[in-house]
C-alpha cells in the first residue's frame, strides 16, 4: 500500500485496502504528499488510521504542493514541522510564504510569525522593476 500511495495509484490502493490485510504505514501519506497525490491523501485520511509523520508537510512544501500543505495545516496541525516548512517556502515559493504569513498572523503564533516576517525579502514573480 505504501508503494501504491507513493506513486499515486488510487485504484490499486483502494483494491489493496479492500482485499488485503497487510495494511500500510505512515510512509503512505508521507510519500503521497511528496508526490502531490491529493486524492490518495484524502483516501488514506478517511479509510485508514495510520496517519502521517511530520515528513508529510515537509515533503509537500519541498515540492511546492501548496494545496496539500494547507490541508495538513487544517487536519494535522500537530504534525507540522513548522520551521522546516518555512525553510522550503522561503527558498521556493513566494505564494506559500504569503499564505503562511496570513495563516500564522490569524493564529497569533508569534515566534513562527517573526521567522516568516524576517523572510519577506522575496519578490513576487509577477512584480516588475520600475525603470525611470
Amino acid at each position: 500500500m505504501d508503494g501504491a500511495a507513493a506513486h499515486g495509484k488510487l485504484d490499486t490502493l483502494k483494491w489493496l485496502h479492500k482485499n488485503r490485510k497487510e495494511g500500510c504505514t505512515t510512509a503512505a501519506m508521507d510519500k503521497a504528499a511528496a508526490g502531490g497525490h491529493f486524492e490518495v491523501i484524502l483516501f488514506l485520511h478517511t479509510k485508514r488510521s495510520e496517519g502521517c509523520t511530520m515528513d508529510a508537510a515537509v515533503n509537500a512544501s519541498r515540492n511546492e504542493h501548496v494545496e496539500i500543505l494547507q490541508w495538513f495545516f487544517r487536519f494535522y496541525p500537530r504534525m507540522i514541522h513548522r520551521e522546516k516548512v518555512i525553510v522550503f517556502a522561503k527558498r521556493y515559493n513566494y505564494y506559500l510564504m504569503d499564505w503562511l504569513h496570513r495563516n500564522y498572523q490569524a493564529s497569533g503564533e508569534r515566534t513562527v510569525l517573526a521567522e516568516i516576517n524576517s523572510s519577506f525579502y522575496l519578490t513576487p514573480p509577477e512584480t516588475e522593476e520600475l525603470t525611470t
